[in-house]
């Protein structure tokens, strides 16, 4: 029996030293794949880093653009504020300035009218002087010609 103990001490001692080389194995193993771990760990920190780095980017961005942008729409509020005021006064004095307008139009109208009318009367004066200046003209001629004509001479009645 001495022999089967000594067996089994060498067979334990056997399994001991494989199940040792196993475990310097298995730590090896465990040791790459906690290598490789924080390898890829450190990558996908780094790229984590950089897509936090462009997104504070794309916030700065869009705040600096969103400032700009309303920054120029209260402008233009201020703008649209101003001239929708000046409209109002504007369009306060429409009414008063159409009646003027009217007013002139029609003096105007009635400045040609009259225009119109003096035009017409100095023709008809013109066309009359004429007629008359033609009437004295013929009369004239009528009594020349009969001046002209020998006249008969008186004889006396005794």
């Amino acid at each position: 029996m001495a022999k089967t103990g000594q067996n089994d001490e060498q067979d334990k001692m056997l399994e001991m030293s494989k199940l040792n080389q196993e475990i310097g194995l298995l730590n090896n193993q465990f040791k790459d794949l906690l290598f490789e771990n924080r390898k890829k760990q450190r990558m996908i920190q780094d790229e984590n880093e950089a897509l936090d780095k462009a997104i504070e980017d794309l916030l700065q961005t869009f705040d600096q653009r969103v400032e700009e942008l309303q920054t120029k729409i209260e402008s233009m509020s201020i703008a649209y504020e101003s001239e929708t005021e000046q409209l109002r006064r504007l369009e306060g004095l429409y009414p008063e300035l159409k009646l003027d307008y009217d007013k002139v139009l029609e003096q105007q109208k009635l400045k040609q009218k009259e225009k119109s009318k003096v035009e017409a009367a100095v023709i008809i004066q013109t066309w009359w002087r004429e007629c008359c200046k033609q009437k004295i003209i013929t009369k004239t001629k009528t009594n020349t010609a009969e001046n002209k004509k020998p006249k008969k001479a008186k004889t006396m009645k005794k």
